[in-house]
C-alpha cells in the first residue's frame, strides 16, 4: 500500500527505521508523532480485538423451565419485559435500569443461540444513549435479583409501574396461571 491513511497507518519502510504513524492531516498539511512498533502493534491488536467483540454481536438464545420455553442471554440469565414499556422503546430508566438491567447491545445487530428466532431480535436506541436488544420489538432486561442461570425471581413482578414477565420464543410475555394479586412476585405456573 502506497498511500497514507489518518487513524494509524506505519508504512513499512518507516516502522523498521522509525516507527513514525500519522497522527492527523488537514488540507494536506501532515502532523506526525512518533510511536514505536510495539506500542502500534499492540494498538492494532487490541483494535481488531474490540472489532472481532462487537462483529459478534449480543447473543439471545432460550432454555427450558417451569414456566416453558423462555429466552436468556449468553450467560443463560432470564430476559424480561415490562409491560409498561410501548412497543420498540424502553422506559426502564434511572433507579428502574439499576434493577432491571437493559440487554445492552454490543454490535449493530444481536445474535440468536438456539431456539430463537432471527427476525424477532432487533436493537433500539435508548434514552440516554446506548443502544438495546428487543425481541418482537419488546426490550429485553436481566433482573438484577435472578443470581444464576435458569433463576427467574423478577417473574410476575410489580414495579416501576408495571409488571415485569419472561418472554417465549414466540415473542409472547409468559403469564403465571396463578389468579391471585401478585405483589411483588407471582407464582404458579
Amino acid at each position: 500500500m502506497n498511500s497514507w491513511q489518518a487513524g494509524g497507518y506505519v508504512a513499512p519502510r518507516l516502522r523498521k527505521a522509525s516507527a513514525w504513524t500519522l497522527a492527523m492531516a488537514v488540507a494536506g498539511v501532515a502532523i506526525w508523532a512518533p510511536v514505536t512498533a510495539a506500542a502500534h502493534d499492540r494498538g492494532a491488536r487490541a483494535g481488531a480485538a474490540a472489532s472481532a467483540a462487537s462483529a459478534a454481536g449480543t447473543v439471545v438464545s432460550s432454555t427450558a423451565g417451569k414456566p416453558g420455553r423462555f429466552l436468556v442471554n449468553a450467560a443463560g440469565r432470564a430476559l424480561y419485559v415490562f409491560t409498561r414499556d410501548p412497543n420498540g422503546r424502553s422506559t426502564c430508566l434511572g433507579s428502574c435500569a439499576q434493577e432491571w438491567k437493559p440487554l445492552l447491545a454490543t454490535a449493530a445487530t444481536a445474535r440468536t443461540g438456539s431456539g430463537v428466532n432471527q427476525h424477532l431480535l432487533g436493537v433500539i436506541k435508548r434514552t440516554g444513549g446506548g443502544s438495546q436488544v428487543t425481541y418482537d420489538h419488546h426490550p429485553l432486561y436481566v433482573y438484577r435479583g435472578d443470581t444464576s442461570a435458569k433463576t427467574t425471581a423478577g417473574e410476575g413482578a410489580t414495579a416501576d409501574g408495571g409488571r415485569w414477565y419472561l418472554i417465549s420464543t414466540a415473542g409472547q410475555e409468559l403469564k403465571p396461571k396463578s389468579s391471585g394479586p401478585c405483589n411483588p412476585v407471582c407464582s404458579g405456573y
